[in-house]
């Protein structure tokens, strides 16, 4: 009963992955898109069984796996180099502002000691000084 339960929720979740990516992304497909994905997987795994028992069936799963794992470390392969190219893009955007700010304290700087050997008042003049 267990074994029967588990086939039939394998089977399922399988036939509605499979019909949803067939109709376009529908999230409940029609039962004839269904029925055929899972008449179609059940012929596939009944055909390697009979051929050459459960060996062909897992020779099988890897070989249809094969391509799909080709494509995963491609993937793999363009996030690390968009990661690597968003990391530098990154660290210029920041070397960039530092620049920045160093040249304006530097400005800064420059004009405090104008003002300090002109003898002007350095800091920002306020309200309450004058009273």
């Amino acid at each position: 009963m267990i074994f029967l339960v588990w086939i039939f929720f394998v089977a399922d979740a399988g036939t509605i992955v499979l019909g949803s990516m067939s109709a376009g992304g529908v999230l409940d497909p029609k039962r004839v898109i269904k029925l055929t994905w899972g008449i179609i997987m059940g012929a596939i795994a009944a055909i390697l069984l009979l051929a050459g028992g459960l060996d062909a069936l897992q020779n099988g799963a890897i070989l249809a796996a094969t391509p799909f794992a080709i494509l995963m470390c491609l993937m793999c392969w363009c996030l690390y180099k968009t990661l690597q190219r968003d990391y530098r893009e990154e660290r210029e955007q920041v070397q960039e502002i530092m620049a920045h700010d160093q040249n304006v304290e530097k400005q800064q700087m420059q004009e405090i000691m104008r003002r300090h050997e002109s003898g002007e008042p350095i800091g920002p003049i306020s309200s309450n000084s004058n009273k």
